[in-house]
């Protein structure tokens, strides 16, 4: 069992500040890492990657340069400060992203899958005339695991903590819940100055403040701002802004169990949400912590890249927080989590893209539904398909069904462009 100021390390790390899709800003901060042990641009960077991670970047945009894919990243990651950590992609000028592009043209990166790896893996080998450096990245989008020079190790276990979500399983959600909510509200607040500026950023546009890179933002913002329920203000706000990320849109997130469209289910849910229901801001941001807390345990069992889509875990989060800001009780909270689970367990993770907007939205307005419903003392029998009698017996028989049913879909997801051209 963690202790309070280890569970807030643990919410620092994976709820941390990040610039565009966080797997290729992780292969960027490989070769960026790569490139600051040589001290000098590299000749030619060998870029290996998971399944998971090859399927997650494939189709992202890249913040603002309209350009997707691994070998970009990895190429940016090049100019880039490596300091910048997780913002790194957007500390290019216009003349470093060309620069980028040319390096991509004249085949200085090289990108391969590692299929014996899984979850968050990157790996870069990056070659001077004089020297080679060896920069890997696992189970975390920023920890360092391993460096060398020159075939000597020149770093161990890297700069962050990497607290492992799976201590988070030493004890029950309950357990978990009640520590969580004795925390300190002064260590949570960042939670809901980053929730505020996502909100900003999807209202901005939304009003028509700021024109939308993506059309599927512009068909989110259609809808009349004066007549919408709280429903469908929370699926077309969360639209615009995971819409917008996917599409390279150069804003900060503030991620959730390391994933920045789950910081954007979370934060866009629960703002609205309180502010519905006149919730005070030390309450709100308090439900943003359950929210937090909640997703990085449900992902203590999948994995925190899996073929699970991230918005099922992240939706039963936002639920719980949900029923928590109604005042229900420790057993209509795991309740509301039940529904989401019983409702969306089955959404896979195809990879991100601007279709993520769909699935979030989705479930945005789900989870906080569930979270009414459990309130009203709704709840899902056991048995009642993926459910169990308590909320860790789902979580079981969810994380069977993935690692067993589905443990190679990231492999053929990773492979969707080959199978659609020999159709």
């Amino acid at each position: 069992m963690f202790d309070q100021r280890t569970l807030i390390n643990l919410l620092h790390q994976e709820a941390d500040v990040a610039i565009g899709c966080t797997e290729p800003v992780m292969v960027a901060l490989a070769a960026a890492k790569a490139r600051e042990m040589l001290g000098t641009l590299p000749r030619l960077v060998d870029i290996s990657v998971s399944s998971a991670v090859w399927k997650n970047a494939r189709r992202v945009g890249l913040p603002g340069t309209g350009e997707k894919g691994l070998a970009m990243a990895a190429a940016m990651g090049l100019l880039a400060p490596a300091e910048a950590g997780q913002r790194l992609l957007a500390a290019l000028t216009p003349e470093q992203v060309e620069q980028a592009r040319i390096l991509v043209r004249e085949g200085v990166v090289k990108v391969g899958v590692v299929a014996a790896k899984e979850g968050l893996y990157a790996r870069a080998v990056a070659r001077s005339n004089q020297h080679e450096a060896i920069v890997e990245l696992n189970g975390s989008h920023k920890n360092f695991s391993a460096l060398w020079l020159d075939g000597r190790m020149a770093g161990g276990a890297g700069e962050n903590l990497n607290l492992k979500l799976e201590a988070l399983l030493a004890q029950d959600y309950q357990s978990l819940l009640k520590q969580v909510l004795s925390l300190s509200p002064e260590d949570l607040n960042f939670l809901y100055q980053g929730a505020e500026d996502i909100l900003a950023f999807a209202r901005e546009i939304h009003q028509g403040g700021r024109n939308p890179l993506s059309a599927m933002a512009s068909f989110f913002r259609r809808t009349e701002s004066g007549g919408e329920s709280l429903e469908v203000l929370i699926r077309n706000l969360t639209g615009i802004a995971v819409a917008e990320r996917m599409a390279g849109a150069t804003y900060p997130v503030l991620t959730c169990a390391g994933s920045g469209n789950q910081g954007i289910l979370a934060a866009v849910s629960l703002l609205l949400a309180g502010q519905e229901l006149s919730s005070h801001p030390e309450s709100v941001t308090r439900a943003l912590a359950i929210a937090h807390f909640t997703n990085m345990y449900l992902k203590a069992y999948t994995g925190k890249l899996s073929p699970l889509c991230g918005a099922v875990t992240g939706g039963a989060g936002v639920a719980a927080a949900t029923c928590w800001l109604l005042e229900g009780s420790c057993q209509q909270i795991i309740n509301a989590m039940q529904i989401v689970l019983g409702n969306l367990c089955c959404v896979i993770c195809d990879g991100a893209k601007e279709s993520c907007a769909l699935k979030i939205s989705t479930a945005a307005v789900e989870a906080v539904r569930a979270g009414y419903m459990a309130c009203q003392g709704i709840n899902l029998e056991a048995g009642t398909g993926i459910v169990g009698k308590k909320l860790e017996d789902t979580m079981e028989l969810v994380r069977k069904v993935y690692q067993g049913g589905l443990g190679e879909i990231d492999y053929y997801l990773g492979k969707v462009d080959y199978l659609l051209s020999t159709n």
